[in-house]
């Protein structure tokens, strides 16, 4: 993680966002999740119609992923099997960000 302090985008942010995030990397089975904190004269607030999916192998996994993400957060839609997949589920962390966790696709 990288924070606006100490880069160019510095004097671009109020002093209050210099330490907000600007770059975020996370790599999780050779996939990689990038974000950033949005200033908030560049956002029209929260992920409001944005989804993030995250894909696996295991049911188990996908299991404890959303049970992770739920914390504190709000269920969509509860995780289980559905006709695409062995196990999906929808939410919203306690930050907000909607979250589609999906195992491996049946028949693919």
């Amino acid at each position: 993680m990288m924070s606006h302090e100490g880069t160019p985008a510095e004097n671009d942010v109020s002093p209050e966002w210099r330490k907000k995030i600007i770059h975020a990397c996370l790599e999780l089975d050779g996939q990689m999740l990038m974000a950033s904190d949005a200033p908030p004269d560049r956002s029209s607030g929260p992920m409001r119609s944005v989804y993030v999916n995250v894909m696996v192998k295991e049911v188990a996994e996908a299991e404890r992923i959303f049970k992770g993400l739920s914390e504190g957060g709000q269920i969509q839609m509860p995780i289980g099997e559905t006709f695409w997949s062995k196990s999906f589920g929808m939410l919203t962390d306690r930050f907000g960000t909607h979250w589609m966790v999906n195992a491996e696709f049946k028949n693919g």
